[in-house]
């Protein structure tokens, strides 16, 4: 999984100096299609953004504690906890990195022009929405792939979406995905000390 964070977080890195503002740019020059909010808002609902922005969070939590107090359930608590820990992870240092980071949505930017990134009040890097779904996404396809690998299509149109509309550069929704791998891999510990590895290969 560290592999996987290492590679975005160079493509991220790349897309910020070559691609991110010729692509703005070029997109910002035509109205999106209203199908991309559209779908964001059916998977704000779908994953329990909306309407309470802590349903994941609190099932996840339940989920847990479900598996703790019975013994036959015990052996899926580590999943539980690995994606919960991962998703919980995720969402707090996106948010610190937001602020840390302050930079300009494409829609601002080519508003106001000036620099984009260490701007008061800016929120565009990583992609929040990218996080919110990937969080969810990328740790249950480690655990369980025949569920969450197709669900990963779900997290290349959110980050298609958020660029389209002209709120996150591509470098957003990329360095979204590193960092969602990095807290996934912070977390792999859990499964290789309290799950088989045939479990947590194969979704068993």
């Amino acid at each position: 999984m560290w592999w996987f964070a290492a590679g975005a977080a160079g493509l991220t890195a790349g897309c910020a100096i070559s691609i991110d503002e010729p692509l703005a740019r070029w997109l910002g020059a035509y109205e999106p299609w209203g199908g991309w909010d559209r779908g964001i808002a059916w998977l704000e609902y779908a994953a329990g953004i909306e309407p309470w922005r802590w349903t994941v969070l609190v099932a996840l939590g339940l989920g847990f504690a479900a598996c703790c107090a019975r013994p036959a359930w015990r052996v899926a608590a580590p999943a539980w906890l690995y994606i919960g820990g991962t998703y919980l992870l995720d969402r707090n240092l996106m948010l610190w990195l937001k602020f840390f980071t302050g930079r300009l949505r494409p829609v601002e930017w080519l508003a106001h022009g000036g620099p984009i990134w260490l701007r008061h009040d800016a929120w565009s890097f990583p992609s929040g929405h990218v996080v919110l779904f990937a969080g969810l996404i990328v740790p249950l396809a480690r655990v369980a792939p025949r569920i969450g690998r197709p669900l990963l299509a779900l997290v290349g149109f959110a980050m298609i979406a958020r660029i389209a509309v002209g709120a996150h550069f591509v470098s957003d929704t990329l360095g979204a995905l590193a960092l969602t791998c990095a807290c996934a891999a912070t977390w792999e510990p859990v499964l290789h000390r309290f799950m088989p590895p045939h479990e947590h290969a194969s979704g068993a």
